[in-house]
C-alpha cells in the first residue's frame, strides 16, 4: 500500500506534468504565426520530435495505459502536424515570394539598386538633395542610422516574468486537481496499486511488455535526436531568434515533474525497472533542453549585425 503522502505527491506532480503537457507547444505555434515564419525551428527537431510521440503513442497503448493518456498522446501529435505545417507553410511561402521579389527586380531595365552603374549612368552625379534624410536599409526594412538597439536586460526580464508566470499557473492548476480529488469530489477510481486511475498512465499495470518497452526506447531516441538537431541548428547559425524559450522551459517543468510523479510514488526495483523507459524519456531530455535555453540567452546577446547598405538619392 502506498502512503498517502507520496501518493499525494505524486498526484501533485501527475497534474503538473499534465497540465504543461497540455500548453507546451502553444508558445511557438504563436510566435510562428506573430512572425510568419519558423525558419527559427531545426526540420530534424520537427520531425524527431513526430516520430516519438507515434513511438510513444504506440508503446502506450501496447502498455494498456488509461484512455485520457492515449487523448494525450494523440493531442501531441496532432501539435507536431500543425507545428510541421507552419513550418513548411512559412518556409515555402517565403521562398516563392522572395524567388517573385528577386524576378520582378531583374525584369526590370533602370533596376533600383543605386549601387549597379549602367551605361546612361553620369560620371558626376548630382548633389544629393539636402531635404533627404540618409536611411540603414536593413533585412527587416527602414531604420533610423543612428536607432538605439532594444535593451537586452529589459527583453531578459520580460522573459524570465513570463516564465515564472507560466510556472505559476500550472502549479495552480495541479494544485487544485490535487485539492480535487484528495477531497473526494472527482472520486477516481482507483486502479491495483491504490494509485490514482486518471493519470496513472505508469502505475497501473506492473507487468512487462517487451514490445512497449522497446517502443519507449525507440521513443527516447527520437526526443534526444530531436534536441541535438535544434542544438546544431543554434550552434550553426549563432542565432536563437524566432526559438520560444517558453516551450523549452515548460518541456523542462512537464519532464521533471512527471518523472518525480513516478519516482515520489514507489522505488521498488521492478517498479522503477518497469517505468524505466518512461523515467528516460522525461529525464534525458532535460539537459539537452537547458542547453538549448542556454543558446537562447547566449546568442541573443551575440546576436550578428544584419548588411547594412547607405542608401542616398539616387539622382
Amino acid at each position: 500500500m502506498v502512503p498517502v503522502v507520496n501518493l499525494l505527491l505524486s498526484r501533485f506532480f501527475g497534474y503538473l506534468s499534465f497540465s504543461v503537457w497540455l500548453v507546451v507547444f502553444i508558445p511557438q505555434l504563436y510566435l510562428n504565426m506573430v512572425n510568419r515564419s519558423a525558419d527559427s525551428l531545426s526540420l530534424g527537431l520537427l520531425v524527431f520530435w513526430t516520430f516519438g510521440d507515434l513511438c510513444y503513442l504506440i508503446g502506450s497503448v501496447c502498455q494498456g495505459v488509461l484512455f485520457t493518456t492515449l487523448l494525450l498522446s494523440v493531442y501531441f501529435i496532432l501539435l507536431d502536424l500543425v507545428t510541421l505545417g507552419q513550418y513548411y507553410h512559412y518556409n515555402l511561402s517565403g521562398t516563392v515570394k522572395g524567388a517573385a521579389s528577386r524576378s520582378a527586380l531583374i525584369g526590370k531595365p533602370d533596376g533600383i539598386c543605386p549601387a549597379i552603374a549602367r551605361e546612361t549612368t553620369p560620371l558626376l552625379a548630382g548633389q544629393p538633395d539636402p531635404t533627404i534624410t540618409l536611411v540603414e536599409v536593413e533585412a527587416g526594412g527602414l531604420s533610423p542610422l543612428m536607432a538605439k538597439p532594444p535593451s537586452r536586460n529589459r527583453e531578459l526580464f520580460r522573459t524570465l516574468g513570463t516564465l515564472a508566470v507560466l510556472a505559476c499557473l500550472c502549479m495552480l492548476v495541479a494544485m487544485f486537481n490535487v485539492g480535487f480529488f484528495s477531497l473526494g469530489l472527482g472520486r477516481p477510481a482507483p486502479n491495483s496499486n491504490g494509485g490514482n486511475a486518471f493519470l496513472s498512465d505508469r502505475h497501473d499495470d506492473s507487468h512487462f511488455h517487451p514490445f512497449a518497452q522497446l517502443c519507449t526506447w525507440i521513443a527516447v531516441v527520437f526526443y534526444l535526436g530531436s534536441r541535438m538537431f535544434q542544438i546544431a541548428k543554434n550552434y550553426t547559425t549563432q542565432t536563437c531568434e524566432g526559438l520560444s524559450v517558453a516551450m523549452f522551459f515548460l518541456c523542462i517543468v512537464g519532464n521533471s515533474s512527471f518523472a518525480a510523479s513516478v519516482l515520489v510514488y514507489s522505488v521498488e526495483p521492478h517498479y522503477i525497472f518497469i517505468n524505466l523507459p518512461w523515467i528516460a524519456t522525461g529525464t534525458g531530455t532535460i539537459l539537452l533542453d537547458a542547453i538549448i535555453m542556454g543558446q537562447c540567452f547566449y546568442y541573443r546577446d551575440r546576436a550578428p549585425e544584419r548588411p547594412s547598405v547607405i542608401v542616398g538619392p539616387l539622382g
